[in-house]
């Protein structure tokens, strides 16, 4: 006999079975136990000790009424292999379809361990001889019991990203977001991995979204993992996921982003912030679109469309070796660039009133307008921080305004410059109390990395003081007298120069000012009279300058 695959035909029973309230002092069920087995001897068996460890269990004396008897509580099946009505593979085989978070345990005689041994390799959870051990039962059932608590949250992670809320994107107006739309409903006829570049709040996520919902995968989960705000450690859990006991911490076995994908989208944003050592796991998962849980041999293959993003410049970090090249050519398959905000001020307006309308909408508010000061306002600001920064302007205005119109006075921009690339540069500077206040300049505005345009030239001769000079009078007391003379700092240039190069010039300058007096040198640069020492062996130094005689 075998089992009619259409599930809704198949109605629960009421009766035929025994069912036993949970023992809250004893173990905290997960969810029903059904057993089926033609010995009546080893169900009452059964049903005792489910009843003592807590349990709920259903029992039937065939396969056709067990099956029933199966439903979304159900989180355990004890199967007899041999049962009469229906093969416990067909068993196995319809329960693994129709209801693939039941963890189906095969009940044989010592005899059929081939065959049980089949079993699991068709997708049972475990084995367990006739006549059975009550604790080995009870560890079977708690083990099964987890992993069937597993499979109902990764199912639930899967429906959570299903949920394909029409995406608001009011960004996307006037000639230039006329050509993105049609980019992007071209790009989401084409199953192939899409690369979108940026700058920082351009809209890169939403028309991920908007990508993934204009494609044949719509129906699917759409999962976003950003590579820049997770603990390196935990990226390659929160990607491929992990086994219990993987790691400290690892309480049970979960699924990472790229399986609870399957069937759908996988965004990785930022993906420039993807560790280096990361980067060939994401390269193979790339080539065969298979995944490893951490602490697991098994391989599992995923059905995933790719959509990778990122402000950084990847083929400059390709040329530093800061990103694989392999791995770069394999995201470049689809590019989409999205143009700063800057760059599209013929369309701030009719953005801006975009974001206005769905701000108040979001507030429950009357509708509000935009005056021609206000926005002139937006016209005349830079936005570095691009959409995000004008969403986040537009939401205060309305939150703080009373009026039915948003004034010039209402909006709130920053002066800030989040790129001091694209900024205009100040002039050189040369003295040392001129370069220290830019530098206080630099932390105060969080602009932490150096351009060439930044670094102080000595090239000018209307530097008061070279910048080496105050520390050597410091430590030779005055001007006169003990004061080593100094060579000529003029001709010296930072840019250009590797660390080292800087060091050794440092280190031959002091030394050339201080006589060759060594110990005197290593008290100028503010080391060690050793360090100095070792730092001339490193950087090859011979100096032919005698130490001074006393």
């Amino acid at each position: 006999m075998t089992v009619e695959m259409s599930h809704p035909t198949i109605q629960p029973l009421a009766s035929s079975h025994a069912a036993f309230p949970v023992n809250q002092t004893t173990h905290v069920s997960i969810g029903n136990v059904v057993a089926f087995d033609d010995d009546q001897m080893t169900l009452r068996a059964l049903v005792g000790h489910a009843k003592r460890h807590g349990y709920r269990l259903q029992t039937a004396g065939n396969a056709t009424t067990g099956l029933q008897l199966i439903n979304e509580s159900t989180a355990i099946a004890l199967i007899e292999l041999r049962i009469p009505d229906i093969n416990g593979f067909e068993c196995l085989k319809y329960i693994r379809e129709k209801h693939p978070h039941v963890q189906v345990i095969i009940l044989t005689g010592s005899s059929e361990t081939d065959d049980a041994v089949e079993a699991m390799r068709s997708g049972a959870f475990q084995f367990i001889t006739k006549p059975f051990d009550p604790k080995q039962l009870l560890v079977y059932l708690t083990k099964a019991s987890a992993a069937s608590a597993t499979e109902d949250e990764n199912r639930e992670l899967r429906e959570s990203h299903s949920h394909n809320l029409p995406v608001q994107a009011p960004f996307i107006s006037g000639e230039v977001g006329c050509r993105l739309m049609n980019q992007i409903t071209r790009l989401a006829a084409v199953d192939s991995t899409v690369f979108i570049g940026g700058e920082s709040g351009t809209g890169k996520s939403t028309v991920a979204r908007l990508i993934h919902q204009k494609s044949s995968r719509s129906s699917g989960p759409f999962v976003s993992i950003n590579c820049a705000s997770l603990p390196r450690d935990l990226l390659t859990s929160e990607l491929f996921g992990h086994t219990k006991g993987s790691f400290t911490g690892a309480v049970k076995d979960r699924a990472g982003h790229a399986e609870v994908a399957d069937g759908g989208t996988l965004f990785l944003d930022e993906i420039g912030d993807l560790p280096l050592e990361l980067q060939p796991k994401l390269l193979t998962f790339l080539q065969d679109r298979t995944i490893q849980r951490l602490g697991s041999t098994e391989v599992r293959k995923v059905d995933v469309r790719l959509i990778v993003a990122t402000h950084r410049d990847l083929a400059e970090m390709c040329r530093e070796h800061a990103f694989r090249q392999d791995l770069y050519f394999r995201l470049m398959v689809l590019g989409l660039d999205l143009p700063p905000l800057r760059d599209r001020k013929s369309e701030l307006p009719s953005m801006a009133t975009g974001i206005l309308t769905k701000v108040c909408e979001r507030m429950g508010i009357a509708p509000k307008r935009l005056t021609e000061g206000a926005v002139r306002l937006l016209l005349d600001h830079s936005w570095p921080g691009n959409i995000r920064e004008l969403e986040n302007v537009i939401e205060r205005a309305v939150a703080f305004s009373s009026e039915p119109q948003i004034h010039a006075k209402d909006l709130v921009v920053s002066n800030v410059a989040l790129d001091r690339r694209r900024q205009p540069r100040e002039p050189h500077v040369t003295t040392a109390n001129v370069a220290d206040e830019r530098s206080e300049q630099l932390v105060q505005s969080g602009s932490y990395f150096v351009n060439p345009e930044d670094v102080v030239d000595l090239t000018s001769t209307n530097s008061d003081k070279p910048m080496v000079e105050s520390t050597l009078q410091n430590e030779s007391g005055s001007n006169g007298g003990n004061s080593p003379a100094m060579p000529d700092a003029s001709c010296y240039v930072l840019v250009g120069k590797s660390l080292d190069e800087i060091e050794r010039d440092a280190i031959l300058q002091t030394l050339e000012a201080c006589k060759g007096n060594k110990a005197k040198t290593a008290r100028v640069l503010g080391v060690s009279e050793k360090s100095i020492y070792n730092k001339m062996r490193r950087l090859s130094i011979e100096r032919d300058i005698s130490e001074p005689t006393t």
